[in-house]
């Protein structure tokens, strides 16, 4: 799309005495380089966005098995008369108790859980049942790629996001000052005829695909689109 070639074709510009044809051609070979440069930003923005979200949905899941098992194996943690021993397991997590665990945000899990496997081998009688047990340090030795991975595609996110939000906004001003040049010789019908017109789809940049879990949250990003 050159915006100059279709107006050099305009009786209308050739018409007009007071044309400044070599302003507007510097500022259409402006704006086609930067909207190439918007595209670009909006292409990486959509696939980290998409990223994000996958992400986030697999520590989802994780978090889920997380969850099952943990709270499978906490009720298998009794004395000798069956009574909970969620007192004593919440010592070895540095106060954090086990109907706590379960909604702490993904990381915060991560870490109490390790400190619980840490200590719990010096511990035989909050041990459980082996096989529940077993379940739930597997589940947690799954779940930490996972929330790293979440982690990292936020933060893409979020970069890609303020990389978009630059390109959105240095496009607005190249394609407005075209547009303002132009008004010089056409009306806007005119001018519309030749550029694509561009409505605001999204507002705000950056945001979270996942932000671990619980807090982290996903937003979505800002940008123009031409119809």
């Amino acid at each position: 799309m050159n915006a100059i070639k279709s107006l050099k074709r305009s009786r209308d510009y050739r018409a007009k005495e007071d044309a400044n044809p070599k302003i507007i051609e510097a500022d259409d070979l402006i704006f086609v380089e930067v909207r190439g440069q918007w595209v670009e930003a909006r292409q990486t923005y959509r696939q980290a966005k998409a990223a994000g979200r996958a992400a986030s949905k697999a520590a989802d899941d994780g978090d889920a098995l997380f969850d099952r098992t943990g709270r499978t194996w906490v009720r298998s943690v009794t004395d000798e008369e069956g009574r909970s021993l969620s007192g004593e397991l919440a010592k070895l997590m540095d106060g954090t108790t086990p109907g706590k665990l379960f909604f702490l945000p993904y990381r915060q899990e991560l870490t109490a859980a390790d400190l619980l496997e840490t200590a719990l081998p010096r511990y035989p009688h909050l041990q459980g049942e082996a096989e529940k047990h077993a379940d739930f340090s597997a589940a947690i030795v799954a779940f930490h790629p996972l929330v790293t991975a979440d982690e990292a595609a936020t933060r893409e996110f979020a970069t890609k996001g303020t990389v978009f939000t630059m390109a959105t906004a240095a496009f607005d001003r190249a394609y407005g000052k075209l547009v303002r040049n132009l008004h010089t010789f056409l009306s806007d019908e005119e001018i519309y005829a030749i550029l694509p017109r561009f409505i605001r789809k999204d507002t705000g940049g950056g945001g979270g695909g996942g932000g671990g879990g619980r807090g982290g949250g996903s937003t979505d990003g800002s940008g123009s689109s031409d119809t």
